[in-house]
């Protein structure tokens, strides 16, 4: 998993992770080391900035047992406002991404998570998305937070805001 954080202006993150593991049990696709691993996963990106865009599989190696509880349960920790599914159609039948959206709908659901903490989801199907580009501008007002000066702060240094003046004097 990756987070990337764009200094100045709106402070914009995305953020970027391969299959997601039994999270809760913290398995690995290797073996299971245990819940506090996993927990300490979750502490990790509760620290982060909150994530404005993630792109994220939806399959996880728990998924007939734990359906898509692991990728809600990233999606809450990362606290992610658009969430893009990846990973959709190369361990599944191909084109059975509609499918994988009515399960992490339906998963929300079962986990009780309103409906103002969900993401955005920009489900991809394959073939006819996988060729449209989709742009994000990193200065738009949607991707403000206050709260993500501080972590900036934290994992970054420095003030966030002394490079939105450099930026702007090198366009």
């Amino acid at each position: 998993m990756y987070q990337f954080v764009l200094r100045g202006g709106q402070n914009f993150t995305f953020t970027w992770h391969n299959t997601s593991g039994a999270l809760k049990e913290g398995c690995a696709l290797d073996k299971c080391y245990g819940p506090a691993v996993g927990e300490h996963l979750q502490k990790i990106m509760d620290s982060l900035p909150r994530t404005d865009v993630e792109l994220g599989s939806v399959v996880s190696p728990g998924y007939t047992t734990n359906g898509e509880r692991d990728i809600v349960t990233y999606n809450q920790h990362l606290r992610t406002k658009v969430f893009i599914p990846i990973h959709l159609d190369v361990l599944a039948v191909p084109s059975s991404s509609p499918e994988w959206r009515i399960g992490w709908i339906q998963e929300n659901d079962a986990m009780a998570i309103p409906a103002s903490q969900r993401p955005e989801a920009r489900w991809m199907v394959d073939p006819l998305d996988y060729t449209k580009p989709w742009v994000y501008s990193p200065n738009d007002s949607r991707w403000f937070d206050p709260s993500k000066k501080n972590a900036v702060q934290q994992f970054c240094g420095g003030d966030p805001d002394e490079d939105e003046s450099a930026d702007e004097g090198a366009r």
